[in-house]
Protein backbone atom coordinates (compact mmCIF):
# COMPACT_ATOMS: atom_id res chain seq x y z
CA UNK A 1 0.00 0.00 0.00
CA UNK A 2 1.23 3.36 -1.02
CA UNK A 3 1.73 6.29 1.84
CA UNK A 4 2.08 9.46 1.41
CA UNK A 5 4.20 11.34 4.30
CA UNK A 6 4.61 15.14 4.77
CA UNK A 7 7.45 16.51 6.37
CA UNK A 8 6.53 19.19 7.87
CA UNK A 9 8.53 22.46 7.33
CA UNK A 10 9.52 25.35 9.84
CA UNK A 11 7.26 27.79 6.99
CA UNK A 12 4.22 25.30 7.66
CA UNK A 13 3.06 27.00 10.64
CA UNK A 14 1.47 29.50 8.73
CA UNK A 15 -0.66 27.10 8.00
CA UNK A 16 -2.17 26.42 11.37
CA UNK A 17 -5.59 27.81 12.17
CA UNK A 18 -6.14 30.86 13.05
CA UNK A 19 -2.83 32.06 11.59
CA UNK A 20 -3.18 34.75 9.31
CA UNK A 21 -0.37 34.31 7.29
CA UNK A 22 -2.68 30.80 6.40
CA UNK A 23 -5.17 33.24 5.03
CA UNK A 24 -2.58 35.24 3.02
CA UNK A 25 1.05 35.53 2.51
CA UNK A 26 2.72 38.54 3.99
CA UNK A 27 4.91 39.06 0.53
CA UNK A 28 6.61 42.26 1.86
CA UNK A 29 5.85 43.17 5.76
CA UNK A 30 4.92 46.39 6.39
CA UNK A 31 4.12 46.83 2.61
CA UNK A 32 1.44 44.13 1.70
CA UNK A 33 -2.29 44.75 3.11
CA UNK A 34 -3.05 42.08 5.28
CA UNK A 35 -6.66 43.45 6.24
CA UNK A 36 -8.44 40.65 4.47
CA UNK A 37 -5.83 37.87 6.14
CA UNK A 38 -6.04 39.74 9.64
CA UNK A 39 -10.46 39.51 9.35
CA UNK A 40 -10.47 36.16 8.17
CA UNK A 41 -8.49 34.32 10.79
CA UNK A 42 -10.68 36.59 13.24
CA UNK A 43 -13.62 34.39 11.69
CA UNK A 44 -12.04 31.52 12.08
CA UNK A 45 -12.90 31.14 15.46
CA UNK A 46 -9.29 29.86 16.86
CA UNK A 47 -7.22 32.01 18.59
CA UNK A 48 -5.19 34.90 15.96
CA UNK A 49 -1.75 34.10 15.38
CA UNK A 50 0.94 36.79 13.86
CA UNK A 51 4.44 35.74 13.43
CA UNK A 52 7.25 36.77 16.04
CA UNK A 53 9.64 39.72 14.34
CA UNK A 54 6.96 40.31 11.52
CA UNK A 55 5.48 43.63 10.62
CA UNK A 56 1.57 43.60 9.29
CA UNK A 57 -0.13 46.53 7.68
CA UNK A 58 -3.64 47.07 7.14
CA UNK A 59 -6.32 49.20 7.05
CA UNK A 60 -8.43 50.34 10.00
CA UNK A 61 -10.01 47.18 12.06
CA UNK A 62 -13.22 47.05 13.28
CA UNK A 63 -14.84 43.85 15.39
CA UNK A 64 -18.47 43.66 17.21
CA UNK A 65 -19.74 41.08 19.20
CA UNK A 66 -16.56 38.68 19.10
CA UNK A 67 -13.71 37.46 21.35
CA UNK A 68 -10.43 38.74 20.66
CA UNK A 69 -7.49 36.08 21.57
CA UNK A 70 -4.25 37.55 19.76
CA UNK A 71 -0.89 36.05 20.22
CA UNK A 72 2.73 35.50 18.11
CA UNK A 73 3.85 32.14 17.34
CA UNK A 74 7.23 31.23 16.56
CA UNK A 75 9.74 33.10 18.61
CA UNK A 76 9.73 36.15 21.09
CA UNK A 77 9.88 39.05 19.32
CA UNK A 78 6.60 41.26 19.21
CA UNK A 79 4.78 41.08 16.10
CA UNK A 80 3.39 45.03 14.50
CA UNK A 81 0.07 45.95 13.41
CA UNK A 82 0.76 48.79 11.68
CA UNK A 83 -1.72 51.17 10.32
CA UNK A 84 -0.56 54.10 7.37
CA UNK A 85 -3.92 55.32 6.94
CA UNK A 86 -5.27 58.93 8.05
CA UNK A 87 -6.35 58.95 11.98
CA UNK A 88 -10.25 59.70 10.73
CA UNK A 89 -10.67 56.49 12.87
CA UNK A 90 -9.09 54.12 15.26
CA UNK A 91 -6.43 52.01 13.88
CA UNK A 92 -8.06 48.71 15.90
CA UNK A 93 -11.46 48.62 17.60
CA UNK A 94 -13.08 45.63 19.28
CA UNK A 95 -16.31 46.26 20.82
CA UNK A 96 -19.66 44.42 22.31
CA UNK A 97 -22.28 43.36 20.25
CA UNK A 98 -25.53 45.67 20.45
CA UNK A 99 -28.20 43.39 21.24
CA UNK A 100 -30.83 46.15 21.16
CA UNK A 101 -32.67 48.29 23.44
CA UNK A 102 -36.06 48.46 25.98
CA UNK A 103 -37.16 51.13 28.35
CA UNK A 104 -37.91 51.67 31.65
CA UNK A 105 -41.22 50.46 33.13
CA UNK A 106 -41.26 51.68 36.37
CA UNK A 107 -39.37 55.13 37.60
CA UNK A 108 -35.95 54.71 39.22
CA UNK A 109 -34.06 56.61 41.40
CA UNK A 110 -30.68 57.01 42.55
CA UNK A 111 -29.35 54.23 44.90
CA UNK A 112 -31.46 51.77 43.21
CA UNK A 113 -30.17 48.78 41.58
CA UNK A 114 -33.41 46.44 41.02
CA UNK A 115 -35.01 47.84 37.66
CA UNK A 116 -38.03 47.11 36.21
CA UNK A 117 -38.26 47.34 32.30
CA UNK A 118 -40.40 47.09 29.58
CA UNK A 119 -39.03 43.53 28.17
CA UNK A 120 -35.90 41.47 29.29
CA UNK A 121 -36.31 38.99 26.72
CA UNK A 122 -33.45 39.47 24.56
CA UNK A 123 -31.50 40.23 27.97
CA UNK A 124 -28.79 37.53 29.64
CA UNK A 125 -27.11 37.74 33.63
CA UNK A 126 -23.46 39.38 32.33
CA UNK A 127 -25.09 41.79 29.80
CA UNK A 128 -24.26 45.40 30.01
CA UNK A 129 -27.34 47.82 29.90
CA UNK A 130 -26.39 51.38 29.12
CA UNK A 131 -29.32 53.62 30.75
CA UNK A 132 -29.99 57.14 29.02
CA UNK A 133 -31.92 59.86 30.58
CA UNK A 134 -32.11 62.28 27.47
CA UNK A 135 -33.99 64.57 29.98
CA UNK A 136 -31.31 65.38 32.09
CA UNK A 137 -30.31 69.47 31.99
CA UNK A 138 -26.48 68.77 31.28
CA UNK A 139 -26.69 66.44 28.74
CA UNK A 140 -26.37 69.22 25.76
CA UNK A 141 -23.26 70.62 26.89
CA UNK A 142 -19.51 69.46 25.15
CA UNK A 143 -19.41 65.89 27.54
CA UNK A 144 -22.08 63.98 24.92
CA UNK A 145 -23.50 60.97 26.70
CA UNK A 146 -21.20 61.08 29.96
CA UNK A 147 -23.83 62.58 32.13
CA UNK A 148 -26.99 61.41 30.18
CA UNK A 149 -26.47 57.99 32.44
CA UNK A 150 -25.07 55.32 33.03
CA UNK A 151 -23.48 51.28 32.36
CA UNK A 152 -24.15 48.43 34.71
CA UNK A 153 -23.71 44.93 34.38
CA UNK A 154 -26.64 42.47 34.79
CA UNK A 155 -26.36 40.56 37.96
CA UNK A 156 -29.72 38.81 37.73
CA UNK A 157 -32.92 38.71 35.95
CA UNK A 158 -36.40 38.41 37.42
CA UNK A 159 -39.25 38.51 35.17
CA UNK A 160 -39.37 41.95 34.32
CA UNK A 161 -36.93 43.51 37.21
CA UNK A 162 -33.02 43.15 36.20
CA UNK A 163 -30.61 43.44 39.73
CA UNK A 164 -27.11 45.84 38.69
CA UNK A 165 -23.79 45.36 39.98
CA UNK A 166 -23.87 48.66 40.38
CA UNK A 167 -26.31 51.63 42.11
CA UNK A 168 -28.27 54.00 39.53
CA UNK A 169 -26.27 57.20 40.44
CA UNK A 170 -29.51 59.29 38.70
CA UNK A 171 -32.85 59.01 38.71
CA UNK A 172 -34.41 57.02 35.71
CA UNK A 173 -37.84 58.19 34.31
CA UNK A 174 -40.39 55.72 32.77
CA UNK A 175 -39.39 55.73 29.07
CA UNK A 176 -36.16 55.97 29.81
CA UNK A 177 -33.42 54.32 26.81
CA UNK A 178 -31.85 51.20 27.93
CA UNK A 179 -29.40 49.98 25.48
CA UNK A 180 -28.15 46.52 25.84
CA UNK A 181 -24.82 45.41 24.95
CA UNK A 182 -23.11 41.81 25.35
CA UNK A 183 -19.76 42.10 26.46
CA UNK A 184 -16.26 40.13 25.19
CA UNK A 185 -12.81 39.32 25.90
CA UNK A 186 -9.85 40.94 24.76
CA UNK A 187 -6.59 38.49 25.14
CA UNK A 188 -3.47 40.07 23.17
CA UNK A 189 0.66 38.38 23.78
CA UNK A 190 3.06 39.96 22.16
CA UNK A 191 1.21 42.45 20.29
CA UNK A 192 2.74 45.40 19.22
CA UNK A 193 0.35 48.68 17.47
CA UNK A 194 2.33 51.02 15.16
CA UNK A 195 0.13 54.36 13.20
CA UNK A 196 1.79 56.00 10.40
CA UNK A 197 3.86 59.35 12.12
CA UNK A 198 1.45 62.34 10.88
CA UNK A 199 1.31 65.67 12.86
CA UNK A 200 -1.52 66.21 15.05
CA UNK A 201 -3.69 63.86 17.05
CA UNK A 202 -4.08 60.00 16.17
CA UNK A 203 -6.55 57.61 17.11
CA UNK A 204 -5.12 54.00 18.02
CA UNK A 205 -6.69 51.01 19.83
CA UNK A 206 -10.34 51.24 20.98
CA UNK A 207 -11.72 48.64 23.24
CA UNK A 208 -15.34 49.08 24.30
Amino acid sequence: MNAFHHLMLPDDVSFIDGSVDKYAKNTIPGTTDMTAAITAAVNSGHAVKFKSGQTYRHTPLAFEGVDIDWEIEGGAEPATLYCDTSPASSQASFSGEAIGSTTVATAAYPMDYVIELASTTSIQVGDLLKFVNTALAWQSDDRGEAFEGQLARVEDIDGSNVYLDATLAVGMPIGASVRIYRPIQVRMRGIRFQRLAINGSSRGVLIE
